[in-house]
């Protein structure tokens, strides 16, 4: 009898000790930038903090610029992570992403879509739709876009993206088709969890011909 009470004994312990093991491996205690690739669902070459790349992240100054030079950095990599590290506020027009890239808005961060409509593309209407909402063969580029792509993520410790669309809502112009926050064009695998997305133009996600 002892033997069967001894493995009554140590079955709850290692019971315990297993969720413990999945418990800890699943909420990493690291806070390392250079290893957040490793806790997304899909693993990146390596992660590029937009700061690196001169953003200022005020709310007021334009970090377009600094922004695509690091989603450059990604396809030139072959993968990776843009982190929008805690605490900024990165104002910026619209820019195209790129495959294999996980766009990582963290807690207290926000993406601004700049409010001077001239930041905004004019591109071209779809086809199947034959003009452009408001009318015309052209409409705004969306505040994150991207066409012909694979593996896209948008995600994060649910930081915002806010495309201030008031400045549309309130200055409309006759003919001019607002633009959607995210669009992805004729592209596979995308994926958007554990963000919010504010104040969009017009329609907030617009996947066309995304499977």
């Amino acid at each position: 009898d002892s033997p069967r009470r001894m493995r009554r004994t140590l079955f709850p312990l290692v019971l315990a000790g297993l969720v413990w093991c999945v418990s800890t491996s699943a909420h990493p205690r690291t806070t390392d930038y250079r290893t957040l690739h490793l806790r997304l669902s899909r693993p990146r070459a390596a992660t590029f903090n937009v700061r690196d790349f001169g953003a200022v992240g005020n709310g007021v100054d334009k970090d377009t610029q600094a922004i695509r030079n690091a989603i450059a950095a990604v396809s030139a990599a072959g993968s990776g992570v843009v982190l929008f590290p805690s605490g900024g506020r990165f104002l910026t027009a619209p820019f195209n992403v790129t495959s294999h890239c996980t766009l990582y808005i963290d807690a207290g961060a926000t993406i601004l879509g700049s409010q001077d409509k001239e930041d905004w593309p004019l591109i071209p209407a779809l086809p199947s739709y034959g003009q452009a909402k408001k009318g015309g063969t052209a409409r705004r580029m969306s505040l994150i876009h991207g066409e012909n792509l694979t593996d896209i993520i948008v995600t994060g410790k649910n930081g915002t993206v806010d495309a201030q669309g008031s400045v549309w809502w309130e200055h409309k112009v006759k003919g001019d088709t607002p633009p959607h926050l995210f669009e992805i064009m004729w592209s596979m695998d995308v994926e958007i969890s554990h963000v919010t997305l504010r104040n969009s133009p017009f329609w907030t996600v617009h996947p066309v011909f995304v499977r």
